[in-house]
């Protein structure tokens, strides 16, 4: 923390406050926790009061009464334990159920969540319906899935009611239908106006997969069928594979056998390579070991000045 003081007399109680919240700021602790349950915040709150009632009746040895009450502390004090037990038995109930009715609904739908990293995927085997803009103020993605051969769409609130209800722009209580057969998908136009890629319908059509339908004036979903979808992707890679075989020249076998040479090549160079490094730094080192023996030569042949001795010992002038 960053706190601007002043030493003018005139800014004496400002500085002085603004120490002093600085003072208190440095016993924040700050606990950031993301999407955190509600029911698991108090389950975890409620183990953390257990864990200190047991250790205040395992430190102390209470047997002291309140006032009017037979009870000891102790006894108070395992009455609170256990009717804080039941509270996160309770919470812990109603939070199981709870994902258990999410896992089912998704069951239930067909739906396959899968998860990388920061990128999750809703997939869906049945062909449907993702909704585009159909609100714009909303943050879910909405599905609509086409699971039963009749599927009516219509304005919400209206009888009989639709299995698909929206509150678009002239959006007719019986709009269209949309028939799911044997793998293929149909929309009939009924009373309302419906397009697909921009196209105005007026008799029965067969969606195909990446279709841009909408309906009304406003409503525009993207129709999915993950069958169609994965049957375009097989053809879309044998003809990929058909149109690499007819540019190339050569064989399959002729391709893998130039594969196999490219890859000698490619290791042979790099053996190469490490070959002419490991000689130039023995060169260098070489040359180094040169160097240093020349100056061990050099200083062994400086020769060290004789001194004359006389007969005592004394040196000679």
């Amino acid at each position: 923390m960053i706190a601007t003081v002043s030493p003018a007399m005139c800014n004496y109680g400002e500085t002085l406050s603004t120490l002093r919240y600085a003072s208190r700021a440095k016993n924040i602790v700050n606990k950031p926790v993301v999407n955190e349950d509600l029911n698991v915040r108090l389950i975890r709150d409620l183990r953390a009061e257990i864990k200190r009632l047991k250790m205040i009746i395992t430190d102390g040895n209470f047997d002291v009464s309140q006032p009017g009450s037979s009870k000891t502390v102790t006894e108070l004090f395992s009455e609170d334990i256990q009717r804080k037990e039941n509270q996160i038995a309770q919470l812990t109930k109603t939070w199981a159920g709870k994902w258990e009715g999410y896992q089912n609904i998704i069951e239930d739908s067909n739906l396959a969540l899968h998860s990388e990293g920061i990128k999750m995927t809703v997939a869906s085997e049945l062909p449907h319906f993702l909704a585009v803009d159909d609100d714009a103020l909303g943050t879910g993605v909405v599905i609509y899935r086409l699971q039963d051969e009749h599927t009516s769409i219509g304005a919400a609130g209206s009888s009989p009611r639709p299995d698909i209800e929206l509150n678009g722009l002239d959006i007719e209580s019986h709009h269209c239908i949309v028939e799911h057969v044997s793998g293929k998908v149909y929309l009939t136009p009924h009373d309302g106006t419906t397009s697909v890629n921009t196209d105005l319908v007026t008799s029965k059509i067969k969606l195909t997969h990446g279709d841009i339908v909408q309906f009304g004036s406003s409503t525009v979903f993207r129709f999915n069928h993950p069958q169609e979808a994965a049957e375009m992707k097989e053809r879309d890679e044998t003809r990929a594979r058909g149109r690499l075989l007819e540019l190339s020249p050569v064989s399959p076998r002729d391709m893998l056998e130039e594969q196999r040479l490219a890859i000698e090549r490619h290791y042979e160079e790099k053996l190469e390579s490490m070959r002419r490094e490991m000689e130039s730094r023995n060169q260098h080192e070489k040359e180094r070991l040169m160097q240093e023996l020349e100056k061990l030569k050099i200083s062994s042949s400086v020769e060290i000045p004789s001194v004359q001795v006389g007969d005592e010992g004394a040196p000679l002038g």
